[in-house]
């Protein structure tokens, strides 16, 4: 069967589409997935045959506008996600490759419906975005999650390389803060170090600067790692870790897509890490990207890409070695993400949420303060109906 002559097939409220193809590693009895299988129901008979109650329809798309799937055959069995579930983007057998013209390889996960329960999290991690396109409605009633955190795996996508234009400087006397990273909005720039030009006055830390925000592509990607604080020196104090992006996610259906009172979508940065004595703060991680795209989208839940805070400037207190804080993770809404607690004066800058533009990190005499993380994306096809929070401003494409 040519993909131009796509059926879809309807059952109730359950659609599958009939090319013979399943994402890879998917076998048509939908037990393939290997990972997670507890909370990954798969319905519908998967031979290709319609159910003997099923209304038959014709369709020719086989398009989407984030997804091409005209060589990709039928879609998979309906994915229904009942618990805490995780996708890793390199290695999970549901990931078929997806090429996105002028973005970078994603992993496909095409099936027949989608259902994200209340109370179940499907997270995704690794190297590449993730995609779930869906014959018929797509749902979440739960959270879709590939944000980053501190301390934890990166979300799906996010380690994408973003140029800046300058690095925080070392400085023995007290080095420079990280800047946050920039892409729907431009991060924050890292605060100046050893201001009173300390230790035969050497100068000043001239702190990092964020690069540019970017145009909203068509194309799922992560956002912009923030940068790395500066150093005390080679054997001193090491600036705070850059805060890593948000991934990136697309959720597209033919049917309608509809995130519930109850259900989120997030691509959060993750905040900067403290600087330990006499070193800079890092940067936080910008947001990262959410694409959706149905015959109508419904949005009554929460949609955030927001950015992480800066760390808080090192110092030696008393003759003590005190380290900075981290900043926070993104967040919902238009909470901004808390910048890092300072160890003497130059505490991290806020992260930037909805309209509200990312913090610059403090200067101090000592080691200063990251900046925050800029915004991320959030990229829709079609009109939104409902009053679910959504940060930031969603672009239609």
């Amino acid at each position: 069967m040519r993909c131009a002559s796509l059926f879809l097939l309807t059952v109730g409220a359950g659609v599958a589409a009939a090319c013979g193809f399943h994402p890879s590693g998917a076998s048509e009895d939908g037990d393939g997935a290997a990972a997670d299988a507890a909370a990954i129901d798969a319905a519908g008979d998967g031979d290709g045959a319609p159910p003997t109650d099923a209304t038959v329809t014709t369709d020719a798309r086989c398009r989407l506008g984030f997804v091409d799937l005209c060589g990709a055959g039928a879609a998979g069995p309906a994915l229904t996600v009942s618990a805490a579930t995780s996708i890793d983007t390199d290695t999970d057998p549901r990931c078929a490759t997806l090429a996105q013209p002028g973005g970078p390889d994603a992993c496909l996960v095409w099936v027949a419906s989608v259902s994200i329960g209340v109370g179940a999290r499907l997270t995704a991690t690794g190297s590449r975005p993730l995609v779930i396109a869906s014959a018929g409605d797509l749902v979440v009633d739960g959270v879709v999650d590939v944000s980053s955190r501190r301390g934890q795996a990166r979300g799906a996508g996010a380690a994408t390389e973003c140029a800046t234009p300058r690095a925080p400087e070392n400085d023995a006397g007290g080095a420079a803060g990280g800047a946050g990273g920039s892409f729907g909005s431009v991060g924050g720039a890292g605060g100046t170090g050893d201001t009173d030009q300390s230790l035969g006055g050497d100068g000043t830390a001239l702190g990092g600067l964020p690069g540019s925000a970017l145009a909203v592509p068509p194309f799922a990607r992560g956002g912009c790692r923030g940068q790395e604080g500066g150093a005390e020196g080679a054997s001193g104090g090491q600036g705070g870790t850059g805060g890593d992006p948000g991934g990136a996610v697309v959720l597209a259906a033919f049917g309608a897509v509809r995130v519930t009172a109850t259900g989120q979508v997030l691509a959060g940065g993750a905040g900067g890490g403290g600087g330990q004595v006499q070193a800079g703060g890092g940067g936080g991680g910008s947001g990262g990207y959410i694409g959706l795209e149905g015959a109508s989208l419904e949005i009554a839940g929460a949609l955030a890409a927001n950015g992480g805070g800066g760390g808080g400037g090192g110092a030696r207190v008393n003759g003590s070695p005190v380290s900075g804080g981290p900043g926070a993770d993104g967040g919902l809404g238009g909470v901004v993400a808390a910048g890092g607690t300072p160890a003497f004066d130059a505490g991290g800058g806020t992260g930037a949420a909805g309209a509200i533009v990312a913090g610059a990190g403090a200067s101090s005499i000592v080691g200063a303060g990251g900046g925050g993380g800029g915004v991320g994306a959030i990229a829709v096809r079609g009109a939104i109906s409902g009053a679910g929070s959504i940060s930031p401003a969603p672009t239609p494409l």
